[in-house]
């Protein structure tokens, strides 16, 4: 069986970057599919569907793949925020947050919630990174829709959201509390 090992790396521009690459692939794909139906030589994963079909398949496909990029992006600012909650708490040299987030690894090992335990308390010692990291909750809920099975509506910052926008917001909000911290 596999093992499974902590990414100490994480890199919110590498995911962005991906999500750019991976579009860019589907659009050209879809773009050939006339080219591909015409030809004698159909490739076997577009045999016996139509045109039409074709084009449902492939916004399909763009929406999971939207659906996707934006889980990977917040779950990635999640590793970001848990492993800066590590890094911070076991520091030589100690920032305003040390203490806190220092006690409450003590308190809870390896229960670290991410709104309660690093985002408030990050607001209430950093209170100019507030905005950023209020933007950010909004997100959080999308992040449990996407990840728990999309089955309910969820209550979320915007009405909509698209990928650059939870990059933007990640990234704006981390920008935020590196120069605050």
């Amino acid at each position: 069986m596999p093992r499974f090992e902590a990414e100490r790396l994480q890199d919110l521009d590498e995911v962005f970057h991906w999500y750019e690459l991976q579009l860019l692939l589907l659009n050209e794909e879809d773009r050939r599919l006339p080219q591909f139906l015409s030809s004698t030589l159909i490739p076997e994963r577009y045999r016996d569907r139509t045109l039409y079909e074709l084009r449902e398949q492939f916004a399909s496909a763009r929406k999971h793949l939207r659906y996707s990029a934006m889980l990977h992006l917040l779950t990635t600012t999640e590793a970001l925020l848990r492993l800066a909650f590590e890094d911070i708490s076991k520091r030589k040299t100690k920032p305003a947050i040390f203490r806190r987030f220092r006690k409450i690894g003590r308190e809870r090992p390896g229960k670290i919630r991410l709104e309660e335990d690093i985002l408030n308390i990050w607001i209430e010692v950093y209170p100019e990174t507030a905005r950023s990291i209020r933007e950010f909750k909004g997100v959080v809920p999308l992040r449990d829709w996407l990840a728990h099975g999309r089955y309910w509506n969820p209550k979320i910052g915007r009405p909509e959201y698209e990928v650059w926008d939870v990059f933007d917001i990640a990234s704006e909000m981390l920008s935020r509390m590196q120069d605050a911290g």
